[in-house]
């Protein structure tokens, strides 16, 4: 039984670091973003890693935020979710399987790489509900995505496969 919360794991200069709220659909709430910040101030801080892995759980990435906090949990050095706004020299992969919702898709979109399983779903369902993914998703989809698909996440809240992404480069 994998406790909840973050884990972290080194191997060489990789520093993997694993959601564990699969109950919640790995949702970010205040425990969730403070070990994300402890764990990408590591990467950050030491010398001896080079790169960061943020993965979720063989069935889901991320949700985004826990509904039951008032706002997104933002960190001192992270921002939203301990990642979102955070100054990095060191490359963030995001590996996902399941789904990347909301926020889970806004930390998809403010990482250097994405390595997506099959499974993998990424999608802003929160704009059909009248809400704004006001983490990063306005303006990083545009520039991750071609434009009129963008758009089209941003204003239909519908989600994006894997595959799909690949053929969008």
């Amino acid at each position: 039984c994998v406790p909840m919360g973050v884990e972290t794991e080194r191997r060489g200069r990789v520093l993997i670091v694993s959601l564990h709220r699969e109950d919640k659909r790995n949702a970010i709430d205040r425990e969730l973003a403070d070990g994300v910040e402890a764990a990408l101030n590591t990467l950050e801080d030491d010398p001896d890693l080079w790169v960061g892995i943020l993965t979720g759980t063989a069935t889901v990435f991320s949700a985004g935020t826990d509904l039951k906090q008032p706002s997104s949990p933002a960190t001192e050095r992270g921002g939203e979710y301990g990642v979102i706004r955070r100054v990095r020299a060191k490359p963030l992969i995001v590996a996902v399987e399941g789904y990347a919702l909301g926020g889970g898709m806004e930390i998809v979109l403010a990482a250097d790489l994405v390595v997506a399983s099959t499974t993998a779903r990424f999608g802003l369902p929160e704009v059909a509900r009248g809400i704004l993914p006001t983490c990063g998703g306005l303006f990083r989809a545009a520039r991750a995505l071609p434009l009129n698909i963008a758009k089209e996440l941003l204003l239909t809240g519908d989600q994006l496969s894997p595959q799909r992404a690949y053929e969008l480069g």
